[in-house]
């Protein structure tokens, strides 16, 4: 597998990523979102075709849930070279997952082999979305007895909303509440009950700039490198103040996998706890804090 041949656009320096099958660049130094947005505006006019799942005035995405026949579709999402198709998006269940030895190729191949025997064996559940027929997302729901985190599976919801995947040329266009409304409709069929999820909140207003480089603290704002990345302090309705996360569309880091408190509100959710913080103090201060979601389905 090729390198990427993109370069960091703040230090210059090449991309350690692996270049996407047939392409010469990752996910992440493919064609801008901008270019996206136009082709996906083109496209909504065109868009009351049969199976839409949502016009966002911008794009619109069709649903699947995950199945032996949409398996090849989920492998497609999780190619090499887009950050996040190593783990095969094992992390939330009980199931053995590669994560040492080899190369990220070869613990790709070995997780999305054993995704793809959880799906045949009917316990592996998620939404795909879909852009022309092109898959661009991912959202995984868990059952409780499938769930890993045995605090997490005993705190009396039925379901889990895990983890959220969108290709970084998609973020902004309304992808991930398709997914999640798609899920929490998915999890109504298949009996119901009380589902969990645990966001992110969203730091208000454009990052600051910081005065210096490195890791560092400025008032209630937490620095790494060159940009903002935690405030401290910001006000969630039902729980009070979290730590929140500032974000950029394309960066893995600045998109939280378990998805964010806004995104969950507007499905009906509502904020009722906190995850406990990290003990160390390192990740206490580098972390933001998780929080509790629910409703029911």
């Amino acid at each position: 597998m090729a390198q990427c041949v993109g370069r960091s656009k703040r230090s210059g320096e090449r991309c350690k990523r692996s270049a996407a099958a047939g392409a010469s660049t990752c996910y992440y130094h493919r064609p801008a979102a901008g270019q996206v947005r136009e082709a996906g505006a083109r496209r909504v006019a065109d868009a009351a075709a049969e199976g839409v799942a949502r016009k966002s005035g911008r794009t619109a995405f069709t649903t699947k849930e995950l199945s032996k026949r949409t398996c090849d579709d989920f492998e497609t999402l999780f190619a090499e070279g887009t950050g996040w198709g190593r783990c095969g998006c094992l992390f939330a269940l009980q199931v053995r997952r590669s994560r040492r030895g080899g190369t990220w190729a070869e613990q790709r191949g070995v997780n999305l082999a054993t995704m793809r025997g959880l799906v045949e064996q009917g316990r592996s559940q998620g939404i795909l979305v879909y852009d022309d027929g092109a898959p661009v997302g991912w959202c995984q729901f868990v059952p409780k007895d499938e769930l890993r985190f045995a605090d997490a599976a005993a705190s009396g919801a039925a379901w889990f909303v895990t983890c959220f995947v969108i290709d970084p040329r998609y973020r902004g266009l309304g992808a991930t509440g398709v997914a999640l409304r798609a899920a929490v409709n998915a999890i109504r069929r298949k009996g119901g009950g009380i589902v969990e999820g645990h966001a992110t909140a969203i730091a208000p207003g454009p990052p600051p700039k910081p005065k210096r480089k490195g890791p560092h603290l400025e008032g209630d704002v937490f620095y790494y490198g060159a940009s903002a990345k935690l405030r401290f302090g910001v006000e969630v309705e039902g729980v009070g103040p979290v730590t929140a996360l500032y974000r950029s569309k394309r960066s893995m880091h600045g998109a939280p996998l378990g998805g964010t408190v806004d995104l969950f509100r507007r499905e009906g959710f509502e904020a009722v706890a906190l995850l406990p913080r990290p003990t160390s103090r390192r990740a206490a201060l580098t972390q933001p804090d998780r929080i509790v979601m629910r409703r029911t389905a």
